[in-house]
């Protein structure tokens, strides 16, 4: 998880963890600002409620969360003699296209 860039009271007051904790800076002025509101625009950008976002934390903490591996992206993959956008998977032996993904996917180290 990253740093938390702002914390919450007991009394429900939310607070930068950079400068306002010590109160000796305004938050308008620091940089810390910038990263807070990059950081809310991503998550709104995520479209997820917090209800969501906690769920899928909760699923991870608990290894309920599979990475997705598109074929074209697999080690499994090989498009050796086959056409564009298509390959064999070597783990189901059979046709697909570089779209498609399984369960059993797993990610092509880089080159």
């Amino acid at each position: 998880m990253k740093n938390r860039l702002t914390n919450r009271a007991e009394s429900g007051f939310v607070y930068c963890t950079q400068c306002c904790i010590n109160q000796d800076k305004d938050c308008a002025e620091q940089d810390c600002f910038e990263a807070i509101l990059d950081r809310l625009a991503a998550y709104e950008d995520s479209g997820l409620s917090p209800d969501e976002v906690q769920e899928l934390a909760k699923a991870k903490a608990e290894g309920r969360l599979v990475e997705v591996v598109r074929c074209g992206e697999c080690r499994h993959y090989n498009t050796t003699g086959c056409s564009d956008g298509c390959g064999w998977c070597e783990n189901m032996d059979r046709g697909v296209f570089d779209e498609h993904y399984c369960s059993r996917g797993e990610r092509r180290e880089k080159d």
